[in-house]
């Protein structure tokens, strides 16, 4: 019975471990994916890093040529106009000295001012400190006091007034003193009738000049006077609060060194392309400037969209390559399952080759292995018939020599006492009952202690 129990119980751990899953920390599949996605993140990164880079620097390079010839292009232009206002001005006004003793004289002056008006639209008003305020009817209508309210502005400026009166033109920001967008230039006029140099004022409204600051698609052009004030500028409200750009480094840069072009953060912090020159004998610069931001904005979008598709791309390689892992593990797990079979003693096993590859020969092998295995198993399972199992294993191994070993040895000779007279009482099962009984028992006392049967 103890007998019986044992190879039970033998042939549960048999059937266990036939039916034992191997269980590997890093499946093959997961390798794959893992080497795949790496490679694919550092060669998708890699490029993705080198275009922004090269692509940004390029479009940074763009940017700022583009900036320096709007800059160029838009200072040209500008000073034309204003050296143009300055000396149709100048011409009027030493026109009127000629005139000043003509009987006819107010309405020649009249005339000529009304002439000068129709060249240059954009003039508000002239004032010198002789003839005072010669304005355009709208605005005299519009302001009546202007005399008085710009001689008041003039004497509180002494630093203006004093450097005009020493040779230096000027240009300022009148906006809040008129209420609407206004500039003027200042500059010394010789005034021949009494034989000294006065000053000469020339108003003008800045509608037309914003008109022709050329821009681009995200370039920004406008105009300050030698302290950083704003003076044309595309938003009206900069001009009306005539704001000092004075302390920005780009303004500070460009004043320090003409055609400057670099970059540099304003107040808040935001990066701008920068391109400047002066005119006039540096009374104004113009500036132009490009946010950085929205230069490069198309760039990281498209680096945005980049970055997705990789991602879209590396997802759908992860699962293509799950598939394709398949098609090699799935061949190795049916050559794991078949070996824990053989090591079960299960020697039935049938794995056909389903690829031309290395797996596929190596199943062929394996299958040809295990037929030989088969055959062996079933010899020694043949040869452990007649003698005892020990023995036909190590016959099997070749660890016994053809022709013998000499070994000291006990031999046991065991009988059944009355066997015979036993045998006649009982039936032949009943017989072979008893002796399969006696024959079990007497069996595993010899296998126990190493013995031969």
């Amino acid at each position: 019975m103890e007998m019986e129990e044992e190879i039970k119980e033998e042939q549960k751990k048999e059937k266990k471990k036939k039916n034992k899953k191997i269980k590997v920390g890093f499946p093959i599949s997961f390798k794959l994916i893992t080497i795949f996605s790496i490679l694919v993140i550092c060669v998708l990164g890699f490029s993705t890093a080198m275009v922004y880079y090269f692509v940004s620097d390029d479009e940074g390079k763009k940017a700022q040529t583009n900036n320096q010839d709007i800059n160029t292009r838009t200072s040209q232009t500008i000073q034309q106009l204003f050296q143009n206002v300055q000396g149709n001005v100048n011409g009027y006004l030493n026109t009127l000295l000629v005139l000043e003793d003509d009987i006819t004289y107010e309405e020649k002056a009249s005339l000529l001012f009304a002439d000068l008006c129709n060249r240059n639209p954009e003039i508000a008003f002239i004032y010198t400190s002789q003839k005072g305020i010669i304005g355009e009817a709208d605005f005299l209508k519009a302001h009546p006091s202007a005399l008085g309210m710009f001689e008041n502005w003039l004497n509180t400026n002494d630093k203006i007034k004093n450097a005009v009166l020493y040779g230096r033109n000027r240009v300022e920001n009148i906006s809040q003193l008129f209420q609407e967008p206004l500039i003027c230039i200042l500059f010394n006029h010789y005034n021949s009738e009494v034989g000294k140099n006065e000053i000469a004022v020339v108003g003008f409204s800045v509608q037309k000049y914003i008109d022709v600051l050329s821009t681009g698609t995200y370039n920004t052009t406008y105009i300050i006077n030698e302290d950083g004030k704003v003076l044309i500028h595309p938003d009206n409200t900069k001009i009306m609060n005539a704001e000092d750009f004075s302390k920005l480094a780009g303004i500070k840069a460009i004043k320090e060194k003409d055609n400057q072009q670099s970059i540099y953060a304003d107040d808040k912090g935001v990066e701008w392309f920068y391109a400047g020159e002066p005119i006039l004998d540096r009374t104004m610069y113009v500036v132009t400037c490009a946010d950085k931001a929205v230069v490069f904005e198309t760039i990281q979008k498209t680096t945005y969209w980049i970055v997705l598709i990789s991602v879209a791309v590396l997802f759908f390689a992860i699962i293509i390559i799950r598939f394709f892992s398949r098609s090699l593990t799935a061949p190795i797990e049916r050559l794991v399952d078949a070996t824990s079979s053989i090591e079960a003693g299960d020697y039935d096993i049938h794995i056909k080759a389903r690829t031309h590859d290395e797996i596929g020969y190596l199943t062929k092998n394996f299958m040809n292995m295990t037929v030989g295995l088969s055959e062996r198993q079933r010899l020694m399972t043949s040869f452990s018939k007649f003698t005892n199992r020990i023995v036909a294993e190590k016959a099997a191994s070749g660890e016994l020599d053809l022709g013998g070993v000499t070994k000291r040895a006990t031999i046991f000779f065991s009988d059944i006492r009355s066997f015979t007279a036993m045998s006649e009482k009982l039936k032949p099962q009943e017989i072979v009952d008893f002796l399969n009984d006696y024959m079990t028992r007497m069996v595993n006392c010899v296998t126990r202690t190493n013995g031969v049967v």
